[in-house]
């Protein structure tokens, strides 16, 4: 292998192992303790009753990791709508997700609610198409999506998504491939990869550098031995032979000048 190839071979395994690093993935036991965290989130906002809501509070603090069995019950038996919402919600967790951070994050405050997300999960988009023109509502899912984010920061993994994901996204034939295509929210513009610009930037540094220091000097050696053959090789030995020639002919006319000379001396002689 060429040095050329081999540089070029480096720069980009660089690359890659730089864009992996920064879509770093989520274990299922975090995607876990994130569909809990919203489920209780969620519940809280839709007690609209100060009570409720302070009772649930202190019975279930969203703060302290509950899991969904404290969310469960200390949500009054009397709210049945809400006791089934958050149920419905706890199924999302057969989505086995292991995305990175901000994917599972707009999954839990995004995806699910829009009207073609699963028809399974329909009660939660219900949820969501009931409080859409909330601003309140928009605002808490925001507030949600920074939350799951910092709680998501002590799950990461560097892993590939589990089997069950990989088979939906790559046979695309299952309706749950959904959580890959759902369109972002609107505030989903907070771009912070930072490593893959990192990378970009070595990226065209080291193809610079390869660029002058092998590239550039190789071809401009081949154009200059080029031009240089084609100018010895052409004008210049061309321009020579038309010389020579002409000095050959300037040296008979003086050679039969001289003769002519001669002659004519010895003629005046006799």
């Amino acid at each position: 292998m060429s040095k050329i190839k081999l540089i070029v071979l480096i720069v980009f395994q660089l690359f890659i192992a730089s864009f992996n690093y920064g879509q770093v993935k989520i274990t299922f036991e975090g995607f876990e303790k994130a569909v809990d965290f919203a489920n209780c989130k969620y519940v809280i906002y839709s007690l609209t009753n100060n009570k409720e809501r302070q009772t649930f509070i202190e019975n279930c603090d969203c703060d302290k990791d509950p899991a969904f069995t404290c969310v469960l019950n200390a949500i009054s038996s009397t709210k049945t709508k809400t006791i089934a919402f958050s149920k419905a919600f706890n199924e999302l967790k057969e989505f086995e997700i292991e995305l990175n951070q901000r994917d599972i994050a707009a999954f839990l405050t995004d995806s699910i609610f829009n009207n073609d997300f699963n028809p399974k999960y329909k009660r939660i988009t219900n949820y969501g198409n009931s409080r859409r023109n909330d601003q309140d509502f928009i605002k808490y899912k925001k507030d949600l999506f920074a939350l799951l984010l910092n709680l998501l920061n002590d799950h990461v993994i560097a892993s590939k998504v589990n089997d069950k994901m990989k088979d939906i996204v790559e046979n695309n034939e299952s309706s749950e491939a959904i959580v890959y295509k759902q369109k972002r929210p609107e505030w989903y513009d907070d771009l912070d990869f930072p490593s893959i610009v990192v990378s970009v930037l070595i990226s065209i540094l080291l193809m610079g550098f390869l660029y002058y220091k092998y590239i550039k000097n190789r071809v401009s050696k081949s154009v200059e031995d080029f031009v240089h053959k084609k100018v010895s090789g052409s004008y210049f030995d061309k321009r020579f032979d038309e010389n020579q020639l002409k000095i050959n002919s300037l040296k008979k006319e003086i050679q039969e000048l001289k003769e002519h000379i001669k002659k004519s001396q010895a003629s005046k002689k006799d």
